[in-house]
């Protein structure tokens, strides 16, 4: 059996408070796809190539994405140089003809779930 004075002493309670950072941060190894990969850039046209499945809009009700192509809005895998923890992080929009009106769609999609044109 290891004698208590034996084990590292950690920071708990009203003392975490006060702790130095150095002594309570908890670092992790693990690589990102956006640490690894670039963001795409805003108005990059994009065609889904995932079976994405759409719920969201009530004028489509269920809707299948697969095929369409549309433009990224915004890519959230970098944000101030630091990789986010974003699993969706592309923004799109699509315009889909409905019966003969166009309806505006705006889905989150992950990279490996489109295709840049």
């Amino acid at each position: 059996m290891l004698a208590s004075s034996a084990l590292p002493k950690a920071a708990c309670g009203r003392r975490a408070l006060h702790a130095r950072p150095s002594s309570c941060s908890i670092r992790s190894s693990r690589v990102t796809v956006a640490s690894v990969a670039s963001p795409v850039p805003e108005g990059t046209k994009v065609k889904v190539t995932a079976d994405v499945t759409i719920s969201h809009v009530a004028k489509l009700g269920n809707y299948s994405l697969k095929g369409q192509e549309g433009e990224v809005m915004k890519d959230v895998s970098v944000h101030k140089d630091q990789p986010t923890s974003a699993t969706m992080p592309l923004r799109c929009k699509f315009v889909i003809n409905n019966d003969g009106a166009d309806v505006k769609v705006i889905a989150h999609l992950a990279e490996d779930e489109v295709e840049v044109l």
